[in-house]
């Protein structure tokens, strides 16, 4: 018996003892075959004599939760990666969003959760644009797999710029007729001054020739 599978294999043994319905999942070591997970259903009955009695069932889940613990290792690599990143990453179904991570909510301005289920114009709610990202957004994912716009932010107290944001929608499937889709939003404030500059400097060396 594996030490950190002994207080539900003592569980089992409980059920066992007085016939009591449970479904336990405990690992052993095997002499042959090393550490196995093992899943026991125990199932009271009568017998027609009035005697209680219980069924057992146990299988070997092994590779199943085996396949668990690379699903939730991979799980958590993925959203170590989504929180790191300086892009807002959401997926919404249908017309609500699903997930997201941090920096996702952060940019549009909800508090941590806030966002859940919300739709698209109610996402962008805190953002003088929103209606008209959300009826374009409708418009071209009816046609298109992708949409791309840009817009500006207010500026934020203690702020002196207005910020820009990239918003990239992309439709990638389909579930029971609700469609799945998957929203990047990037602050590309930077590029954008970076491009005012250029225009401003071409402008000034037009005037000057």
């Amino acid at each position: 018996m594996v030490a950190e599978s002994l207080p539900e294999f003592e569980r089992l043994q409980a059920a066992l003892r007085h016939a009591q319905r449970a479904e336990v999942r405990y690992a052993i070591k095997h002499p042959e075959l090393g550490e196995r997970w093992l899943l026991t259903r125990v199932e009271p009955a009568t017998l027609a004599s009035g005697t209680r009695t219980s069924s057992v069932v146990t299988l070997d889940i092994t590779e199943q939760h085996q396949s668990q613990l690379r699903s939730e290792q991979l799980l958590h690599e993925l959203s170590t990666i989504l929180e790191s990143t300086t892009a807002g990453i959401a997926y919404l179904r249908g017309d609500a969003l699903q997930r997201c991570n941090r920096r996702f909510e952060l940019m549009l301005g909800w508090p941590e959760g806030a966002a859940l289920g919300l739709g698209v114009q109610a996402l962008f709610a805190h953002n003088p644009h929103a209606a008209r990202i959300a009826a374009d957004a409708e418009a071209a994912l009816a046609d298109s797999p992708i949409f791309e716009t840009e817009f500006d932010v207010p500026a934020a107290r203690g702020e002196a710029l207005t910020r820009w944001y990239s918003l990239s929608l992309r439709r990638t499937g389909e579930t029971g007729g609700t469609t799945e889709t998957v929203a990047v939003l990037s602050d590309v404030t930077r590029l954008k001054t970076q491009q005012r500059e250029l225009e401003i400097l071409a402008r000034d060396r037009e005037l000057m020739f």
